[in-house]
């Protein structure tokens, strides 16, 4: 026992120390930025300039709009279902049955915007129909047995159809847990009214025979037009519902970001080295932007389609060149992989790199690259913002577009030889000092990555607004008919191979099975559905 505590007192004072060290290396990675000094020129509080940049970037981030967003979508919903109930509960229901299903399918095709409501609603109406059909025809061919027959096989009838709904490859079948819904209230439609329990439950419930589904599908159908009807009315206001006008306000928040992000790496530029402080917040707004960036050209990608449609249906805003928007998002989606990459070259630190982050070397070589790059980096983010405003956001005239696109080539070239010379010189101060170039290595890399991802996303810009006017492809391509495209559906592979389509078929048909049974079974259905 005393061998033992004599080993750990001896233990102690190494324990402690390193414990001591440990918080402090913690603390220089964060007064660092990232591979410089730590900010011994931080403190001049007298610069007008560096406490401008300070309030700038300590700006807070307003999330109002998008709870406006949550606010309208909601509003929305609300007005779909009083409409939807108040035109199927309030008419009686003689002939439109089952007013919830109305409901149910007219908010789930209801979309942000009016051209993604229209496409839900025919992803939902073109299978619907066929959908409706099969399953009236098993119905028919259900209700000639006798009722027992009918109890026994409903549960392995609609395990069948959720197995055959789910592993089914055909395109056209969307919105498969919408159309097995249709298949299980018409097939199970006779024998759960069959199977009424009480005198005063059955004389409430009204039997309209051959009829339901016709009415069913006019249920549905009156769910899809209310949805679509909301986002025809807000047309005739200033704040639409329309893709068209969403898509605008998408691009110029893509705009607002990109031009934060080149205004961040600008900052971060001229300030390493010489200020951590601002090199540091400089650094935590370039992953901020960039990840925002990222989320806004995803929306942007989503919104697409919805335009064209608005467009195909004449309901577009006049004026509004489509080319041009999907010019602009697919230069801002390549664009983003580049961002990417400066966004982890100046967050993200290499292996061992926090032990020469406070490196006299490393500041040398911070130095350079900042006087050689700084303003430069500036003019370029300069002539990139105006070239974006000029190519996609105004109608500029053909010498106007020239003569952005050689200011932006000019600068481009001056920021290549800036790259150049800060990368010369700094070699040149590192040639013979091997201690300095093991302790730079970590930074020269993350440079050298920041300079070419820069650099390859102001030229994606440039490929967009040198290229000439591409007529698109047009193939001659035989039109196929609709008996080609049939055969083209069946001749496609069911989706039995893919294990997760597998699994969700199954516990799909094990769960409507067991719903099933509440119809089937008549203890179930008489004294547990309709209990007094």
């Amino acid at each position: 026992g005393g061998w033992w505590l004599g080993r750990c007192k001896q233990q102690t004072p190494k324990n402690n120390m390193s414990d001591d060290h440990e918080p402090r290396r913690r603390w220089n990675r964060r007064n660092s930025d990232g591979a410089a000094w730590g900010g011994e020129n931080s403190t001049n509080n007298n610069n007008t300039d560096d406490h401008r940049t300070r309030s700038y970037y300590r700006e807070p981030v307003q999330i109002s709009a998008e709870f406006r967003e949550r606010i309208a979508a909601a509003a929305r919903a609300s007005i779909v279902t009083l409409t939807t109930f108040s035109l199927l509960v309030f008419s009686g229901q003689e002939s439109l049955p089952v007013a919830w299903i109305g409901n149910v399918f007219a908010i789930s095709v209801l979309k942000p915007t009016l051209g993604g409501t229209f496409l839900s609603a025919r992803d939902v109406f073109v299978p619907m129909i066929p959908v409706a059909l099969i399953s009236w025809a098993v119905s028919a061919a259900l209700s000639v047995s006798s009722t027992e027959v009918y109890r026994i096989v409903l549960p392995f009838v609609v395990a069948l159809a959720a197995m055959v709904v789910f592993l089914c490859p055909w395109p056209h079948l969307t919105m498969k847990n919408l159309m097995l819904l249709i298949f299980y209230l018409v097939v199970s439609n006779p024998l759960s009214l069959k199977n009424v329990a009480t005198e005063d439950v059955s004389s409430s419930i009204q039997d309209i025979g051959p009829f339901f589904v016709p009415a069913l599908v006019g249920t549905i159908c009156i769910g899809l037009l209310v949805s679509l009807l909301v986002h025809v009315v807000m047309m005739k206001f200033a704040r639409s519902t329309t893709a068209s006008r969403q898509v605008l306000i998408l691009m110029r928040q893509v705009s607002h970001e990109t031009n934060q992000l080149l205004l961040s790496l600008t900052r971060y530029m001229q300030s390493i080295g010489k200020d951590s402080d601002v090199a540091r917040q400089a650094r935590t707004l370039i992953d901020y932007h960039t990840r925002r960036r990222s989320r806004i050209i995803k929306r942007l990608g989503d919104y697409l389609p919805a335009m064209r449609t608005e467009s195909r249906l004449g309901l577009s805003n006049e004026g509004i060149d489509i080319d041009a928007i999907e010019a602009f998002a697919a230069c801002a989606k390549k664009q983003q992989k580049h961002a990417e990459l400066v966004q982890a070259a100046t967050t993200q630190t290499l292996l061992g790199e926090d032990y020469t982050s406070k490196n006299s070397h490393v500041r040398e070589v911070k130095e350079i690259i900042s006087e050689n790059l700084g303003y430069v980096l500036e003019r370029l983010a300069l002539e990139y913002s105006k070239s974006e405003t000029v190519f996609f956001f105004i109608n500029a005239s053909k010498e106007d577009k020239e003569q952005i696109i050689h200011d932006l080539q000019h600068s481009m070239d001056e920021y290549l030889q800036a790259m150049r010379q800060a990368i010369h010189d700094a070699e040149a101060l590192l040639q013979n000092n091997d201690d300095a170039s093991r302790s730079t290595a970590g930074p020269m890399i993350r440079v050298r990555v920041t300079f070419l991802a820069l650099f390859s996303f102001i030229h994606e810009l440039r490929d967009v607004v040198s290229a000439t006017k591409v007529t698109k492809d047009k193939s001659d391509k035989v039109a196929e008919t609709a008996i080609a495209r049939l055969l083209s559906c069946l001749k496609m592979k069911w989706l039995w191979n893919d294990i997760s389509k597998r699994r969700l078929a199954t516990k799909t048909a094990v769960g409507l099975s067991l719903a099933s049974l509440w119809v089937s079974i008549r203890y179930l259905n008489g004294h547990l559905a309709y209990t007094h």
